[in-house]
């Protein structure tokens, strides 16, 4: 088995990763968490969540019709 270690912000996004969140919803925790601007979270947000898709860690889906 694989082990990764992660920094805090990834430790605490991949700790709210429940298939119930949006990618709003874990952007706004982000903010409220860190204290982050905006953009800075988004842009975080999304380039750890394509890594974690990348490697098969997770799967992403788009909005539900």
């Amino acid at each position: 088995a694989k082990r990764y270690e992660l920094e805090p912000i990834g430790a605490f996004v991949w700790s709210m990763i429940d298939g119930k969140r949006n990618l709003e919803s874990l952007c706004t925790a982000m903010r409220n968490h860190f204290g982050l601007g905006k953009k800075e979270a988004e842009v975080s947000l999304v380039a750890f969540l394509q890594i974690l898709s990348e490697r098969g860690l997770i799967e992403t889906r788009g909005p539900k019709s």
